[in-house]
């Protein structure tokens, strides 16, 4: 270990690695979680393994195909090499494998390399590191399914305010404020929406998200993020309307737009925050 830390390459490669891997890991996660929520059916191959160990959780069974049930090899199991090896197939049915598997892998890849050129060998990278991977699980959840698990938003809120009780990314106290304003602001916002057009503009679990956000990033940042994430979904909606890709009226996850302008607020908060100011009252 302190190879790796006093060597900055070594570091560099070892972020690149463990990305990658922790990218194969999530998609286990994402596509687990979709089963255990009643959102996905496991390939009929597994369900007697289900149904003989009455359980079915993110350890067990083993990785398989979730079109045919063929277990996953550990060649098979290689990040970003083994889709691009095979094809995009399954080895044993041929059957295309989603798009979804290396996306996320590069994606958490590239997040983790990212969180360390920013945050370096330090606390507020191993703090950074599992925060940003529940966004992603987060992120394809919510664009794939419209749905926010509790399980990836409650622990987190706690877990933000644990982590800036010791003054990690913000004060305990604009933690705690971030938290409450973050969960309040959408509610009411959800609800004033409701009441005067009589339609719902979002729900319950992008106010668990905006709370988790606000607790790790503090309240000051809350409107930033929702300006963002805002701007982000009249930019994407309007674009895909254009393209014929959506119709009108059609509904569209806000909570993946929450998350992009997390990754952008997250590393360079203060310094838009500082822009911010200083265009609006200039000296």
């Amino acid at each position: 270990m302190s190879l790796i830390y006093n060597n900055e390459s070594i570091f560099w490669i070892s972020a690149l690695v463990f990305g990658a891997v922790f990218g194969s890991f999530l998609n286990v996660v994402i596509y687990r979680l979709s089963v255990m929520l009643g959102l996905s059916k496991p390939a009929n191959d597994t369900v007697s393994d289900i149904q003989e160990n009455n359980r079915f959780s993110i350890a067990f069974p083993r990785s398989y195909c979730p079109l045919c049930g063929h277990k996953i090899t550990a060649f098979e199991n290689i990040p970003i090499f083994s889709y691009l090896f095979l094809r995009g197939q399954c080895s044993d049915c041929k059957q295309k494998i989603s798009i979804t598997y290396p996306v996320v892998e590069t994606a958490t890849m590239l997040i983790t390399v990212g969180a360390f050129w920013r945050f370096g060998a330090t606390w507020q990278f191993a703090a950074a590191v599992p925060f940003l991977y529940a966004l992603i699980c987060i992120f394809v959840l919510d664009f794939k399914y419209q749905i926010i698990p509790d399980a990836l938003t409650i622990p987190f809120i706690g877990l933000g305010i644990i982590v800036n009780y010791f003054n990690v990314f913000v004060p305990f106290q604009d933690a705690l404020w971030g938290a409450g304003v973050g969960y309040m602001s959408l509610w009411s916002l959800y609800w004033g929406v409701k009441l005067i057009f009589k339609i719902e503009s979002m729900g319950y679990g992008d106010f668990k998200l905006f709370a988790v956000l606000g607790a790790w990033l503090g309240w000051q940042k809350l409107f930033m993020l929702l300006l963002l994430a805002s701007g982000l979904g009249a930019v994407i909606g309007i674009s895909l309307m254009f393209l014929g890709s959506r119709q009108r009226g059609t509904s569209i996850a806000f909570g993946p737009f929450l998350i992009a302008a997390c990754f952008i607020v997250f590393p360079f908060g203060d310094e838009l925050l500082a822009y911010y100011w200083a265009v609006m009252m200039p000296s």
